[in-house]
């Protein structure tokens, strides 16, 4: 403060300079000042450091908390299920469902991805919102189908849910915790965008068939398009199917630019 005082008294470049031209008189307080806006806000000057630091604590240390601890019990729950869908089933039983080993936990973990809805609202990550909620929905729409319809949980196809997402969730859950972390694993890094091009065809081709037993199963007056189940299935397959290759193309051009398969070699 004392080296700040000599400045203004004696500095022709101070504001407080006799001959130094101000565009405000104000120009005179906010010069050489640590304000953090105070100037320019209806709040006293003392209440900003107490909401600074709360929003510090909340923003950057709180919400990473609680993302963090999210996608390891979402790691931790993923992991659980493909370890009760292989270790209860016994391998002569392959061909058959594994739904009643994994049923709770599979329901559980999946509904769960609904609070990455809210998470996406709140601007805690940076997905748009309306994005997470066609896929977060568009499983658990299959998931609670297949838990009121019997039938469709004898469905062999259901292994092909249980693995695609299983994988997936695995890798995803485990890159974007050690992301909030500072740290990258290349091999998980590069998990998290080469397995998509064989889980995903295989995941979205293990829920069109695990749907036609689901639509099929409800009761009749619930479907109410022309030809009942039927133009309920196509409708579904419509909206769901050329979806596939647009977002399967957004893939492709992410994995090429985390990768770095999209890189020019410069000439020289």
């Amino acid at each position: 403060m004392a080296g700040l005082l000599v400045y203004d008294l004696k500095c022709e470049n101070s504001a407080s300079y006799p001959q130094t031209e101000l565009g405000n008189p104000l120009c005179l307080f906010s010069e050489n000042s640590f304000h953090g806006g105070a100037w320019r806000c209806g709040y006293k000057f003392s209440s900003i450091g107490t909401s600074s630091i709360l929003v510090y604590l909340l923003c950057d240390m709180l919400v990473p908390l609680y993302l963090f601890l999210y996608n390891v019990v979402q790691l931790a729950g993923w992991a659980y299920v493909m370890y009760l869908a292989f270790d209860k089933n016994p391998a002569p039983a392959l061909a058959q469902s594994p739904w009643p080993y994994v049923h709770k936990e599979l329901r559980l973990f999946q509904n769960l991805a609904g609070m990455e809805v809210v998470h996406s609202m709140l601007k805690m990550t940076s997905t748009p919102w309306t994005t997470v909620l066609i896929q977060v929905l568009s499983r658990v729409l299959l998931v609670e189908g297949i838990v009121m319809v019997p039938a469709a949980q004898a469905s062999p196809w259901i292994w092909g849910l249980v693995t695609a997402w299983g994988i997936t969730e695995v890798v995803r859950y485990s890159f974007y915790a050690l992301k909030i972390l500072g740290k990258e694993m290349k091999l998980i890094t590069w998990l998290r965008y080469s397995l998509f091009l064989v889980l995903y065809p295989f995941g979205v081709t293990s829920e069109l068939a695990v749907i036609r037993p689901v639509v099929y199963g409800v009761p009749e007056s619930w479907h109410v398009l022309p030809y009942g189940a039927l133009g309920t299935l196509c409708l579904y397959w419509f909206v769901y199917v050329p979806f596939f290759p647009m977002l399967f193309g957004h893939m492709l051009a992410q994995r090429k630019k985390i990768l770095g398969g999209g890189q020019k070699v410069k000439k020289e």
